[in-house]
């Protein structure tokens, strides 16, 4: 079996970056974890040894490790020598926590690195996108970025983050929170839609104000479009459109007038951000 030294990063994914040194048998203690592990508790295992039984497949430019169904793509700094099942042992890195001029980084084409993940198939493969559920501080940046902060404090987003199941830098222990679908419950799903109302309220006068300088205020439809289209959610039923085209026909003719505009806007923004597609990243 051959034992590697190994570095893997969490950017955009995970990299793995070999370095191709051989280490004894009894180098330092490592903690077992799997790729599924990594990806899922990334704060826990930053900087820690680790060792991870996988297959390593090497292409052209750069090498993959493979788990089952679950696949890490990899950089290589040296050759890597025989493919197949092995232990590879390393260190991960949470390149997001690191400095640019980090010693660790000397030796390393970054670079390369970040050419081979911003080409990779993984990187692009369809099925990847909306396939997480969001966590609650990804919810609540995603909602402020796609719906607007001007006049709204990020402070106010704290409380209902908390409600939502997570206070920032205080997991419930040391191996984080468990995520996937235990973000969700009833009491938390509502703090979601809350939130979601409460900042389209607050932005009322902004979106309205968007949507007429997108010309999307003579329909329902223009407007349902130009929404649809600003917050990207996971693949819509037909039903849950025609829904939000009813809210927005309801109570009376389209008349495009900015009362109706600062009306319906947060309305249709905030059955969007509250809806199920959109929980997903």
């Amino acid at each position: 079996m051959t034992i590697r030294r190994a570095a893997i990063a969490a950017l955009a994914g995970f990299l793995l970056a070999l370095t191709g040194v051989r280490l004894p048998a009894q180098a330092l203690a490592r903690r077992a974890a799997t790729i599924q592990a990594l990806r899922i508790y990334p704060n826990f295992y930053n900087g820690q040894p680790v060792v991870v039984r996988a297959a390593l497949e090497r292409g052209d430019a750069r090498v993959t490790l493979v788990d089952g169904d679950d696949r890490l793509p990899a950089f290589a700094k040296q050759g890597v020598g025989a493919s197949g099942v092995q232990e590879i042992r390393g260190e991960v890195w949470d390149i997001g926590r690191m400095a640019q001029d980090d010693s660790r980084f000397l030796g390393y084409d970054m670079r390369a690195v970040m050419r081979e993940v911003l080409l990779s198939p993984e990187f692009w493969d369809q099925s990847a996108y909306f396939a997480r559920y969001s966590w609650p501080v990804e919810y609540v940046v995603r909602a402020l970025k796609d719906v607007g902060w001007t006049g709204y404090s990020v402070n106010d987003a704290l409380t209902p983050m908390s409600n939502m199941g997570q206070i920032l830098y205080e997991p419930p222990d040391v191996s984080g929170w468990d995520a996937g679908q235990t973000w969700f419950s009833t009491s938390a799903m509502l703090a979601r839609m809350n939130f979601a109302s409460s900042l389209a309220g607050n932005q009322k006068f902004n979106l309205a104000t968007a949507v007429k300088k997108a010309n999307a205020s003579a329909t329902p439809e223009a407007l349902l479009a130009y929404f649809v289209d600003a917050l990207v959610t996971a693949p819509m039923d037909p039903s849950v459109t025609v829904e939000l085209s009813n809210y927005l026909h309801a109570n009376g003719a389209w008349t495009g007038s900015d009362a109706q505009l600062q009306a319906k806007s947060p309305g249709v923004v905030h059955l969007i951000a509250g809806s199920p597609e959109y929980q997903f990243v």
